[in-house]
């Protein structure tokens, strides 16, 4: 185990890589001080949760991005002149290439030098950490414009989806002209906020509707487009969430205005949810969908300017 009792009078920051592949490549260093530090910064909670958990870590897991960078530098050199020590961890790797890490380290090396003990826990050199971070760093960050997976919030999820006609059906130019619906819907979503709780997507599908009448239509398909706003509760893997979609429905060659209120619940790249249709001409509906999507709903990370 790390003795931290030898550095009572200086506080402790450490720089702590990642296994980018197995969690099990992870050096007992490194587990030894994330267990003893008094808080851990993390570039993604909800990917650190899954590390400290692994090996039963109880260390709080604080945020720090790309997006909030700045206030919490000034947190976390707060947290240091409270005499706590820090550890600094990224999504995988070592902190301070494609995350905000270096901008912490700089301001640390150049504003306080002598109050705090900065350990990076791998081989490389402390005075090469010094002239990499003060001198090459903010020059390859400039050129790369913060290369963050994060950076790009679009995603693309798939739904299966179906629909219940609610109320009388069978009028001939006014309501669904059937009783239920499956089908498939596709959604282009984009994070439109710092904190990833807002998101709009571009909805399109194709049901195939059944009636349990002879007098209406059968055998028909109904193309829905619709335009989606999402407020996710949570910034985390699991969070409820709730929206609102106005569109429209094509079914047998005539299209009606929908409004649909939306509930549901997301899970890494799953999701399940209903709404209720509400329309001027076509009455009301009740879906029932569950989707996924093809990467995880992002976390606050990525850049919000290049």
């Amino acid at each position: 185990m790390i003795n931290l009792t030898n550095f009572k009078a200086l506080s402790n920051l450490y720089i702590c890589p990642t296994p980018i592949g197995n969690l099990q490549d992870i050096s007992t260093r490194v587990l030894d001080t994330l267990e003893t530090v008094d808080v851990i910064y993390c570039e993604d909670t909800r990917r650190a949760r899954k590390l400290v958990e692994n090996f039963s870590i109880k260390t709080p897991l604080k945020s720090y991005f790309v997006g909030n960078e700045k206030i919490k530098i000034a947190e976390i050199e707060k947290t240091l002149t409270d005499g706590k020590n820090v550890a600094l961890i990224s999504d995988a790797g070592t902190p301070l290439i494609s995350d905000p890490g270096n901008d912490l380290i700089r301001h640390l090396i150049i504003n306080n030098f002598n109050k705090y003990i900065i350990f990076m826990l791998s081989h490389t050199k402390k005075f090469m950490l010094i002239f990499f971070l003060v001198l090459i760093m903010p020059g390859i960050s400039f050129s790369q414009n913060r290369q963050n997976k994060y950076y790009n919030p679009i995603r693309i999820s798939i739904s299966a989806l179906t629909k219940f006609v609610i109320g009388s059906n069978d009028h001939p130019t006014d309501n669904y002209q059937f009783d239920k619906g499956i089908g498939a819907v596709g959604e282009i979503i984009y994070t439109i906020d710092q904190k990833a709780k807002y998101e709009i997507s571009l909805e399109a599908g194709f049901l195939s509707t059944f009636s349990n009448s002879d007098n209406i239509n059968n055998d028909k398909y109904l193309i829905p487009i619709s335009l989606n706003a999402y407020y996710y509760f949570f910034d985390e893997t699991f969070s409820p969430f709730i929206g609102v979609g106005f569109g429209l429905e094509n079914f047998n060659n005539s299209s009606k205005y929908v409004l649909k209120p939306t509930i549901g619940i997301s899970n890494e790249k799953l999701k399940v949810f209903a709404r209720y249709g509400i329309g001027s001409t076509v009455g009301s509906s009740l879906e029932i969908g569950i989707g996924y999507s093809f990467k995880e709903r992002p976390c606050g990370c990525f850049p919000q300017t290049r």
